[in-house]
């Protein structure tokens, strides 16, 4: 069986489903990036706690 090429209509769907799909990998990329700039966040404020305990630890010996 030879397959036929296909026709406008096929194209436009899938040109519907792709647009579709990258609209949802983007929404999913920036949701990762937030998550991601507020997991280095979280390290950041992790690190400062340890060094003001060492700090204080310091200080109180």
């Amino acid at each position: 069986m030879i397959a036929t090429p296909p026709d406008d209509t096929d194209l436009d769907e899938r040109e519907r489903r792709l647009r579709a799909d990258i609209q949802d990998a983007r929404k999913a990329l920036n949701r990762a990036r937030d998550r991601f700039d507020q997991l280095c966040e979280e390290l950041l404020d992790l690190r400062y706690e340890r060094q003001q305990r060492a700090a204080a630890r310091t200080t109180t010996s």
